[in-house]
């Protein structure tokens, strides 16, 4: 049979996956990592496994903040206890600001309606929603917006395992559905990309920097600064 057979992750295989980069850390970088990241890894090590599993799906997504109620991950089951769980561990906090964005155009309009305020019907989700306040948006369609926090720590981490910021938890996806071709490696095999601190900590700092350059909309001038003080 010439077909690839089809190929099944687990329920949680970005735990399995974050696992594997915790191992790597622990064996290469443990004499490098600062207290505050060590407590990290022991805060997260705490957590139940549901916790755990929670915490990596929020973390790893590109939105910053999430409506409590459209949370739904089947392989974790009820949310209630490691939403609780996390929260009370410092890896979740609420907010209540710069959540416009995870409410829909109607929902706004729909306030904004109720509190007297007339919202053109050419207006755009982003002028809508800067006429409602973030607060009576959440009370009005949501049990609460929570976001993960500590998410540098979590980054510099994923950083150090990989040796970029361009790549994380999701490249192990698209090794395994066989998007992507790897050179096998033992995990007992691989080499840090980083012999120092120092190291680690510059190529972080050139990474941030590249990223704010290729985002940015400053003079010539001023980036030109910020590369001398960076």
């Amino acid at each position: 049979m010439s077909e690839k057979s089809e190929i099944e992750l687990s329920a949680t295989y970005y735990w399995d996956h974050f696992s594997y980069i915790l191992r790597y850390l622990d064996r290469h970088y443990l004499p490098l990592l600062q207290e505050y990241e060590i407590v990290f890894l022991q805060d997260f090590s705490d957590l139940s496994f549901a916790a755990q599993c929670l915490y990596l799906r929020l973390a790893s997504r590109r939105s910053v903040c999430f409506r409590i109620e459209k949370l739904n991950y089947p392989e974790i089951g009820v949310l209630a206890t490691p939403l609780y769980d996390l929260r009370e561990s410092g890896f979740l906090a609420e907010v209540s600001e710069g959540v416009e964005s995870i409410f829909t155009k109607q929902e706004c309009v729909s306030l904004a309606k109720k509190q007297g305020i007339k919202i053109p019907s050419s207006a755009s989700k982003e002028e809508a929603a800067a006429l409602v306040s973030p607060v009576d948006l959440i009370a009005a369609f949501s049990a609460g917006v929570v976001a993960p926090v500590r998410m540098e720590v979590f980054a510099f981490l994923q950083f150090l395992f990989f040796g970029t910021r361009s790549r994380d938890l999701t490249d192990f996806v698209v090794r395994d559905l066989g998007h992507r071709a790897f050179v096998e490696v033992q995990e007992e095999d691989l080499k840090p990309y980083f012999q120092s601190r120092e190291e680690a900590e510059q190529k972080w700092s050139i990474s941030m920097w590249r990223e704010w350059f290729y985002t940015s909309s400053v003079s010539a001038d001023e980036m030109l600064a910020s590369w001398r003080v960076h």
